[in-house]
C-alpha cells in the first residue's frame, strides 16, 4: 500500500472526528470549557490538515507555506487545551480575555516569528527527503524553535495538571473523564516526543494521533458527561458558600491583617471593603475574643447598631503551625432581645404573678373561712383552686428555668442519685402514691439534667391521673453508649392533641398543652442530645422512655481512684 493512500485516509479521519468533536463542543455551550474544547478541536484539525497538504504539496516553498499553516493549529491548540483546564478545574476567572491574552503571548509571537522567520530564529536550510512515494521536509531547528517547544510541552503538562486536581478536589468523582483527557493528551505527546527525538527526518506522526484523541474526547463528550457535568471542586464550593452566606467572614493572617472579606462582612461593616487593615481597628474587644474563641460586638449600621456574635477559629498548616484565622460574624440582634424579652416574662411569672397569686388565694381562703354564705364559700373555693393552678404553674417554669440553667448543663452525677431525687421528690408531693423503682444501674453517669427529667415525668403520672392510689414504676438500664430511662403509669394517658403539640416543638391558640412538664423534658432531653418516646401502656395508661447519652467515666489516679475536678 502506498504511502500517500494511508496518510490520506489518516488525515480524512482525524479531520472528520475533529470536526465531530468540535460541532459537539460548540452545542454545549455556554458550559464552561466547551469553547475551549471546540478551539482545541478546529486547531487540531488544522494542524493535520495543513501536514496533510505539506506532504502532498510539490516543491519546497509549497510545503513550507503549508508547515507554517500548521504552526497557528499548534499554538493555538496548546492555548485552547490551557484555558479548557482552567475552566474544567474551576478556575473560571483566568479564562477571560485579558488572562487568555496573556496565555497567548508567546504562542501569537511564535507564530509570527515562523511566518518571518527573521534570521532563521525558526527554521533553516529547508531540503526535501523521499519517504516512500511522498517527499517530506526536512529544516534545520533554530533558537526560537526550542522556546516555543518548551511552551507547548508546559501547556500540556499544565492543563493535564489542572485537570488531575479537579478530580483530586471532588474526591475522584470523575475519574473516567480525567482517564480519557489524560489519554488523548499522551498520545499525541508521545508521538511528538519521538519525533522531535528522531531528528524530523521522516514523516511526523503527531498529527495522526489526533484521530485517537479526539475519539477519547468524542466518547468523553457522548458517554461520560465531559461537557455536562465538570468536577465541582471543594475549593469553588467552599469559596461559593462563603461568598454567600448571610454571616459575615474575615480572613485574618499570623500579623492579625485581614487577607480577605465576603460580602457579608463588608455588610457589616458598613459597606467599605476591609482587606489591608489590622483586624483590631475593625472589631472592638479583639484580644479578649480571641483568648475566649468568641464574643458579642456591636456594630453601627445606617439603621442603628446591631449585635453580632464573633466566633475565631484558627488555620494551622500541617505542622499545626498558625497560619491565619476564620472570624465569622453571626447577627443575633433578635435572639438576644427574644431571650431579654424571655427573661422579662419568666421573672414576671416566677416572682410577680406568683405572689399576686399567694395573695388571692389567702384572701380567697379568709373569705371562704369567714362567710356565713354558701355560695360566697364556693365561689371564694373555686377562686382558691384558679389561684392555686397558676401558683403551680410558676412553680413549674420556675422548675424549667433551674433545670436549664446553663451553670448546671455540664454537671454530670450518677444516674441511680438522679432517680433517688427525683422519686423521693415526688414522694413527699403525692404520698398516696406508690412509686415503684426497678433495675437502676449504678457506676453510671449523666448529665445532671436527668434528674428534672425523671422527676417531671414521675410527678406528671402522680398527679394527672384518676385513681386513687396511683401507681409508677420506673426503670433504668445502660450500654457502652447511652442511658435509658422508662417510666410506667396506668393513667388516662397523655392526650393526643399534647403528644401532636410536644412533636412538633410549638404551641398556637388553639392548640396547646396544659402545662409545662413535657416541655421541660423535651428542652432537657435535646440539651443532653437525647431522644423522647411516648407510647401506651398495656392495657392502659403511657410510658415514656428517655434516652441519653452516656458521660465518660472520671479518669482514675495512680491509686486508682477518680480524680477530682
Amino acid at each position: 500500500m502506498k504511502v500517500s493512500l494511508v496518510v490520506g485516509i489518516l488525515v480524512l479521519g482525524a479531520a472528520v472526528i475533529d470536526t465531530l468533536v468540535g460541532s459537539l463542543s460548540l452545542r454545549r455551550r455556554p458550559a464552561a470549557g466547551a469553547t475551549a474544547l471546540a478551539v482545541l478541536a478546529f486547531c487540531t484539525g488544522l494542524w493535520v490538515v495543513g501536514y496533510g497538504l505539506e506532504l502532498g504539496a510539490a516543491g519546497v516553498a509549497a510545503k513550507v507555506f503549508w508547515a507554517r499553516v500548521q504552526w497557528v493549529g499548534v499554538m493555538g491548540a496548546m492555548v485552547a487545551w490551557l484555558a479548557f483546564g482552567l475552566a474544567y478545574a474551576g478556575f473560571d476567572q483566568y479564562t477571560r480575555p485579558r488572562y487568555l491574552a496573556l496565555i497567548a503571548a508567546l504562542p501569537v509571537l511564535t507564530v509570527a516569528l515562523t511566518w518571518l522567520n527573521p534570521g532563521g530564529v525558526m527554521m533553516q536550510d529547508a531540503t526535501l527527503r523521499a519517504v516512500g512515494d511522498l517527499t517530506v521536509l526536512v529544516q534545520d531547528r533554530g533558537p526560537w524553535f526550542l522556546v516555543a517547544l518548551a511552551y507547548g510541552y508546559a501547556a500540556a503538562a499544565s492543563g493535564m495538571a489542572l485537570v488531575a486536581y479537579a478530580v483530586v478536589a471532588s474526591a475522584g468523582v470523575y475519574r473516567i473523564q480525567a482517564l480519557a483527557l489524560a489519554g488523548a493528551l499522551a498520545v499525541p505527546t508521545v508521538a511528538n516526543v519521538a519525533y522531535v527525538l528522531g531528528g524530523t527526518q521522516t514523516i511526523d506522526a503527531t498529527p495522526f494521533t489526533f484521530t485517537v484523541s479526539n475519539a477519547l474526547a468524542l466518547a468523553a463528550i457522548r458517554r461520560f458527561d465531559l461537557l455536562d457535568a465538570r468536577p465541582v471542586s471543594r475549593r469553588l464550593a467552599r469559596d461559593s458558600i462563603v461568598e454567600h452566606i448571610d454571616d459575615g467572614v474575615l480572613v485574618v493572617d499570623a500579623l492579625n491583617r485581614i487577607v480577605d472579606a465576603n460580602g457579608g462582612a463588608k455588610r457589616v461593616l458598613g459597606g467599605d471593603d476591609p482587606t489591608g487593615d489590622a483586624v483590631d481597628t475593625v472589631i472592638p474587644d479583639w484580644p479578649e475574643i480571641v483568648e475566649e474563641g468568641r464574643g458579642d460586638v456591636v456594630f453601627g449600621t445606617t439603621h442603628g447598631g446591631r449585635t453580632y456574635d464573633v466566633s475565631v477559629g484558627s488555620v494551622t498548616d500541617d505542622h499545626d503551625r498558625l497560619v491565619g484565622r476564620i472570624v465569622v460574624f453571626r447577627d443575633v440582634t433578635e435572639r438576644r432581645l427574644q431571650l431579654q424579652r424571655l427573661d422579662v416574662l419568666n421573672r414576671v411569672l416566677r416572682h410577680n404573678v406568683r405572689t399576686e397569686m399567694n395573695l388571692t388565694y389567702g384572701y380567697a381562703d379568709l373569705i371562704r373561712e369567714r362567710t356565713t354564705d354558701s355560695e360566697l364559700a364556693d365561689y371564694a373555693e373555686r377562686i382558691e383552686d384558679h389561684a392555686l393552678e397558676l401558683v403551680n404553674v410558676a412553680d413549674g417554669a420556675q422548675a424549667v428555668d433551674r433545670a436549664l440553667d446553663e451553670t448546671r448543663l455540664g454537671e454530670v452525677v450518677p444516674v441511680h442519685e438522679s432517680v433517688a431525687n427525683a422519686v423521693a421528690r415526688v414522694r413527699s408531693r403525692y404520698p398516696r402514691a406508690t412509686i415503684r423503682v426497678h433495675s437502676v444501674p449504678r457506676d453510671v453517669d449523666a448529665g445532671a439534667v436527668l434528674e428534672s427529667i425523671v422527676h417531671a415525668l414521675v410527678e406528671n403520672a402522680a398527679e394527672h391521673t384518676d385513681a386513687e392510689d396511683p401507681i409508677v414504676d420506673v426503670e433504668a438500664w445502660a450500654d457502652d453508649d447511652t442511658v435509658t430511662v422508662r417510666v410506667l403509669d396506668t393513667g388516662p394517658g397523655i392526650p393526643e392533641e399534647e403528644r401532636e403539640v410536644l412533636e412538633r416543638g410549638r404551641e398556637t391558640p388553639l392548640e396547646h398543652g396544659s402545662g409545662l412538664g413535657l416541655w421541660l423534658v423535651s428542652w432537657a432531653t435535646q440539651t443532653l442530645d437525647g431522644s423522647v418516646e411516648i407510647t401506651e401502656n398495656d392495657p392502659r395508661g403511657t410510658i415514656v422512655t428517655v434516652t441519653v447519652p452516656r458521660a465518660p467515666p472520671e479518669p482514675s489516679g495512680p491509686d486508682g481512684n477518680a480524680q477530682n475536678a
